[in-house]
């Protein structure tokens, strides 16, 4: 059975789903990633604007990168 992209991504990513924005104003998205496998992710998200006549949605590209960092105790 083959797993959706989105779901293995969701999975590896957290962050606030809905944020408010005040006009000419700006604000940061936090992601925090958390991988359980090696290799890289990437995502293309859309954000969408509640005065959808007059902006058009901002897609959003995320990447992310797991490595294997090994660890020495002394």
């Amino acid at each position: 059975m083959q797993t959706d992209p989105m779901d293995d991504f969701l999975t590896q990513v957290q962050f606030k789903r809905i944020t408010e924005i005040d006009g000419y104003n700006t604000t940061r998205i936090a992601f925090t990633f958390v991988p359980y496998k090696l290799g890289s992710v990437s995502q293309t998200f859309t954000l969408f604007l509640d005065n959808q006549d007059y902006c058009e949605p901002i897609p959003l590209e995320i990447f992310g990168d797991c490595v294997d960092v090994p660890i020495y105790v002394a």
